[in-house]
C-alpha cells in the first residue's frame, strides 16, 4: 500500500509487522494527512468487494488485514519524521547554543519544542501501562518508561521449567502450559467433565415471575440493525481499548467511523441475519505473565 507523502513515503523501509495499537492512536489517528491517505485507501478497498462472496468475507479477508498494515506503515513513517525533526532540533538547539547569549531566546523555543514531542512519547506509556502512578491524571517519566520496556521482555514466555529442565519450544511451552490450565479454560475447574447447563434449572430460570417482552419488542429486537444504533455504538466505545486481536483501536474505529459507515452497517446486519460470527470473532488470547523474574515454572505463572 502506498502512503502518500512527497517526501518520506517513496523510500519507506519495510518494517516488522509488530507494533502497539496505541502509537498509531496517539499520532497516525491525530496526523493532519491520515484522513487523506485513508481514504484513498477505502476506496482502493471498495473496488476488490465485488471479488468476494459477501461484504463480511471482504471485511476480514481483505480489508482489515491492509488495513492494520497500512496503520503500522504510516504509523513507522511518522515515527521515522520524528527521529528526523528530533536530530534537527538538537542541530539547531547547538547552533543557537554556539551563539552564546544572542541564541538564548532560540534556544529556548527549541529546547520547548523538543520537550514537547518527549512529553507525546510519555502519553503513550501512560495510555497503555498498568501501574497506577501512570494514570491519566498522572505525569509520566523516563523511570516509568524504562519499567514499561524492562516488563515487557520480563512477560515474554520464551523459556519455562518442565521437570526440571529448561525449555525454549514454543510448542512444547504451549502445550504444557495449556495442559495445566486445562480444567480452566475448558469449563472443568471443580468437576471431570466439561459444564453442561441442567436443562430443569433453565425453565426455572425463565418463568414468568422475571416478566416477558411484548409481541412488539420481540419484533423490534429482531429487526435489522439501524444507522443510529451503530453510530450511538461506536461513538460511546470505551478508548484505549482494541476489540480484536488485529491492533485495530476503538480510537480508530471512530476516527473512520464516518467513511466506512455504510459497509460496516452491512457487515453488522449480515452477522445478525445469518445469526453466526466470523471465525476471528471467536478467538480471544489469554495473557500469561510470570510471578517473578527470571525462568520460571507453570506453577509460577498468573
Amino acid at each position: 500500500i502506498e502512503i502518500r507523502d512527497n517526501t518520506a513515503a517513496k523510500d519507506m523501509e519495510t518494517q516488522s509487522n509488530r507494533f502497539s495499537y496505541w502509537k498509531f492512536n496517539n499520532q497516525a489517528l491525530s496526523s493532519p494527512d491520515f484522513d487523506a491517505n485513508f481514504q484513498d485507501l477505502y476506496r482502493r478497498l471498495l473496488l476488490r468487494k465485488q471479488s468476494y462472496n459477501a461484504v463480511t468475507e471482504w471485511w476480514e479477508k481483505c480489508s482489515k488485514p491492509l488495513l492494520r498494515h497500512f496503520l503500522i506503515n504510516f504509523s513507522k513513517l511518522l515515527s521515522r519524521e520524528k527521529r528526523d525533526t528530533q536530530d534537527a532540533m538538537y542541530f539547531w538547539l547547538k547552533e543557537a547554543v554556539d551563539k552564546g547569549v544572542d541564541g538564548y531566546e532560540e534556544a529556548t523555543i527549541i529546547k520547548h519544542k523538543i520537550q514537547g514531542i518527549y512529553e507525546s512519547d510519555m502519553e503513550g506509556v501512560k495510555v497503555r501501562s498498568r501501574y497506577k502512578e501512570n494514570l491519566e491524571k498522572e505525569q509520566g517519566s523516563l523511570f516509568h518508561l524504562a519499567r514499561e520496556r524492562k516488563n515487557g521482555k520480563q512477560n515474554n514466555l520464551e523459556k519455562i521449567i518442565i521437570n526440571n529442565t529448561v525449555v525454549t519450544d514454543e510448542k512444547t511451552i504451549e502445550k504444557h502450559v495449556v495442559d495445566h490450565f486445562d480444567l480452566l479454560f475448558n469449563g472443568r475447574l471443580g468437576r471431570s467433565e466439561v459444564f453442561k447447563m441442567d436443562e430443569e434449572k433453565v425453565e426455572v430460570l425463565l418463568n414468568d415471575k422475571l416478566g416477558k417482552i411484548t409481541e412488539a419488542d420481540k419484533e423490534i429486537i429482531s429487526q435489522p440493525f439501524s444507522m443510529t444504533e451503530l453510530e450511538f455504538v461506536v461513538k460511546n466505545l470505551p478508548n484505549n481499548k482494541s476489540p480484536g486481536l488485529d491492533g485495530l483501536s476503538n480510537e480508530f474505529y471512530k476516527k473512520v467511523f464516518p467513511i466506512i459507515k455504510n459497509e460496516y452497517l452491512e457487515i453488522q446486519n449480515l452477522y445478525h441475519e445469518s445469526e453466526s460470527i466470523s471465525k476471528e470473532m471467536r478467538k480471544g488470547v489469554t495473557r500469561l505473565i510470570p510471578k517473578e523474574a527470571g525462568l520460571v515454572d507453570v506453577n509460577k505463572v498468573r
